[in-house]
């Protein structure tokens, strides 16, 4: 018999959460972009407190697609600089990982153009903490 764990039910619901935004953001008709549309820098970051660790995340790269890290098993976490155009409309940054009470928290930041566009908080025993950020 499989046991299910925390850490699984963790992981499956980041990634049906992950699915369903892609699903939402790709839904959107790219017709109403202002000519001036240009593309955008982005740099993700995720950043544990009080005894968390980040174990994983996951992200739009500059193809519009979603790239995952895993056993990251970090306080910190910072992504490349990624170019997206000016025709994805929006990006999707999540981390998840594991605290040692319910103080332990990790944020995650989305920066656009070097400015902190979008920032989520989760705290707790089990942290999967997603966010989006629609240009």
């Amino acid at each position: 018999m499989k046991t299910i764990t925390l850490k699984s039910i963790t992981l499956s619901i980041f990634t049906l959460f992950m699915a369903a935004t892609l699903l939402v953001s790709c839904s959107k008709s790219s017709d109403n972009k202002p000519s001036g549309s240009t593309s955008h820098k982005i740099i993700y970051k995720a950043t544990a407190t009080n005894g968390a660790v980040i174990d994983g995340v996951s992200y739009t790269d500059a193809q519009g697609d979603q790239t995952s890290l895993n056993g990251l098993n970090a306080t910190t976490y910072t992504s490349p600089e990624i170019t997206v155009p000016a025709s994805q409309e929006s990006v999707i940054f999540a981390a998840e990982g594991a605290g040692t009470g319910a103080s332990s928290t990790i944020t995650v930041n989305i920066y656009v153009d070097g400015v902190i566009k979008k920032t989520n908080t989760g705290s707790g025993l089990g942290i999967s903490i997603p966010t989006s950020y629609t240009f």
